[in-house]
């Protein structure tokens, strides 16, 4: 199965130095085909094991973060063992990003001391590739309204610094923040120039039949209609997410009754058809006088447009969503 596009633009702008911090957003809760050079047999995993092991395989060291477990190094452990730079890892945000920050620092300074015949000439002078991967990104650094939130704007600054400063620029650093919806990312992170904004798209027909290949052998009672031509499936499926499907051969292999070509149009299969952030706009506005609506409304007045602006919206979401895409007042108002 090749490598997802948006893998391969990763890849290529990392090659190329052109960035070395990825924020990822869009499909990025579904499920990935793994098929790493370490595996006999291709199996399912989310996005941080598609990094870790196909993606980051050559790394030396990857951390990653999430804010109920904690930073956790996902790769290169005796290595890790041999810096010896703290017996235990962080859990708190603060913590954790100025631990990492300080270790960026440390082995920079280890990549510049000359080689020895010491025990550790195989770390000292040597440029190791490093990976950190923050997961739900939003959660970490929110978008804030308060200009003086100081300790969010801090550690949002530092995970910045990452994608400029020199020394991180000199290492071999690839940074990837995991964030289902953009727009609920701190801009500080969310609008770095210097970082480049990866979307993961929903599955393709291609991917979702190299994805029912796979499901023929772990359910072949489900599948068993469908183990020669995973084509048929793939194209009748399409737009739905990979975990969804798996979710539905699930319970058909655990009821076993098999999947019929006439279950395709009666299975409610969930399908992201839209952009995840709408369906958390409130259909009203919490507060009138600040609604976005009534201040188009009285700009339009103001202007002379009062036929347009006398038409009602048609929901909050669609007139935020249309105030979003430049002012479009018929499709605001109409």
């Amino acid at each position: 199965m090749p490598t997802p596009s948006w893998a391969d633009e990763i890849r290529q702008l990392y090659l190329a130095d052109a960035a070395n911090q990825f924020v990822i957003h869009g499909n990025v809760q579904d499920r990935l085909l793994l098929e790493p050079a370490s595996l006999t047999v291709p199996k399912l995993g989310n996005l941080t094991d598609f990094l870790t092991s196909v993606q980051l395989q050559k790394f030396d060291l990857v951390f990653s973060y999430e804010l109920g477990a904690g930073l956790r190094l996902e790769v290169g452990e005796a290595l890790y063992q041999k810096l010896k730079v703290t017996e235990e890892l962080p859990k708190d945000p603060a913590a954790a990003i100025a631990f990492l920050d300080s270790f960026l620092r440390f082995v920079a300074n280890v990549r510049k001391l000359a080689p020895g015949d010491s025990k550790d000439a195989d770390l000292i002078g040597r440029n190791h590739h490093i990976a950190i991967i923050i997961k739900s990104a939003e959660l970490i650094f929110p978008l804030s309204k308060q200009t003086r939130d100081y300790p969010l704007h801090s550690i949002a600054s530092v995970v910045r610094s990452w994608s400029h400063e020199t020394h991180c620029l000199e290492q071999n650093l690839a940074v990837f923040l995991i964030a289902e919806n953009l727009n609920d990312l701190h801009h500080l992170l969310s609008q770095n120039n210097r970082a480049a904004r990866v979307e993961v798209p929903m599955p393709t027909v291609a991917d979702l039949e190299g994805a029912f290949t796979h499901f023929a052998k772990t359910f072949p009672t489900a599948l068993g209609a469908f183990a020669s031509q995973p084509a048929l499936p793939a194209a009748r499926l399409a737009g739905a997410t990979v975990s969804s499907i798996e979710s539905l051969l699930k319970r058909r292999e655990h009821e076993k009754k098999p999947l019929v070509e006439d279950d395709f149009a009666a299975e409610k299969i969930p399908r992201r058809t839209r952009c995840p952030g709408l369906d958390r706009i409130p259909r009203t506005h919490p507060n009138p006088r600040r609604c976005p609506w009534q201040r188009g409304r009285q700009n339009l007045v103001a202007s002379g447009h009062r036929a347009v602006a006398s038409r009602r919206p048609r929901s909050h979401a669609d007139g935020l969503l249309a105030l979003r895409a430049g002012w479009n007042r018929e499709d605001l108002y109409g």
